[in-house]
């Protein structure tokens, strides 16, 4: 089975960008009734569900200024081929709001004969007592052109569910708050654990510590030191020229200039990713990081004789 894809499909256009989501299934049941009982496949296990969104730009999260998560709801089912040959199916939501306000949400997947797939779509709120229609469509071939079946799914949640959803939801905001140190970072020395350090860059670099659990970074009016189990390395303050928090293909991460024998070099600091940190980990990192640079520029250069 290929794992299915995601579409966005707007009028005339085609939607750029897309957010990355992370998705705990909740086990509140819903109820899902086919207007006509499809002959090609089966809808089983419907399901509520939290997504937690850390880059959307549509929804204003993870830029400048903005708040780096967001938390939604969510609803689908697992849909089963129940024909004798392999199928395509394409899943439209709707009324539902994921990607971007305004577009159609669509996911496809190959099945194999007997083969599930689980199509799960975000919304910005969930209202109980609704219909939620689904759409699919059931093709013979890969490229989505020999139409086997046409059918429609709605899906409806109660007040009780929707009262265990939003729960759900709340729980989820705090897991995430409670990763989040509440320490000012502008206290200098400050320590930041599970940072990754790259200092050479290309396709065969390797990162200082490794990408999975990274090094101990620790800020100090001085300067910069990481350190891992086998190595460690410092920067001096004064060698800081400038630094900034950019947002790349694999995610944040704070570009820092130095100077180091009159050239200019630069080093890269991301969050490991088995470290359970969050966007807010590397605010905190650029903000002592800029302040020990502030430190540095308002204290007096020393006169010599």
């Amino acid at each position: 089975m290929r794992p299915w894809r995601e579409r966005v499909r707007r009028v005339g256009v085609a939607a750029l960008g897309a957010a990355a989501a992370i998705a705990a299934a909740a086990s509140a049941p819903s109820t899902v009734h086919a207007r006509e009982k499809p002959s090609s496949f089966d809808v089983l296990d419907q399901h509520t569900t939290t997504i937690t969104s850390f880059f959307d730009k549509a929804r204003n999260v993870g830029g400048p200024g903005q708040p780096s998560r967001d938390v939604r709801p969510g609803l689908g089912f697992h849909l089963r081929n129940k024909a004798d040959r392999q199928l395509w199916f394409e899943v439209s939501c709707l009324r539902c709001s994921d990607p971007y306000p305004g577009v159609t949400a669509t996911k496809e997947a190959e099945l194999a004969p007997g083969e599930r797939a689980k199509f799960t779509f975000a919304q910005d709120t969930l209202v109980a007592d609704v219909d939620y229609v689904f759409s699919v469509l059931v093709f013979a071939d890969s490229s989505l052109r020999d139409t086997v079946e046409r059918a429609t799914t709605t899906m409806r949640i109660n007040a009780a569910q929707f009262r265990y959803q939003y729960r759900e939801i709340e729980d989820a905001r705090q897991r995430i708050d409670d990763k989040t140190p509440r320490l000012d970072p502008r206290e200098l020395p400050r320590a930041y654990e599970g940072i990754v350090l790259r200092d050479k860059f290309g396709i065969t670099a390797k990162p200082v510590g490794g990408q999975f659990h990274g090094g101990t970074l620790v800020v100090r009016a001085e300067g910069l030191e990481y350190s891992t189990n086998s190595t460690t390395r410092s920067y001096g303050i004064a060698q800081i020229r400038d630094l900034a928090q950019r947002i790349g293909r694999t995610g944040h991460y704070i570009d820092v200039d130095y100077d180091e024998a009159g050239k200019t070099k630069r080093l890269r600091l991301e969050i490991a990713l088995m470290s359970g940190h969050y966007v807010e980990y590397l605010d905190q990192v650029e903000t002592s990081i800029r302040e020990a640079i502030a430190r540095r520029d308002s204290t007096p250069a020393r006169k010599t004789d």
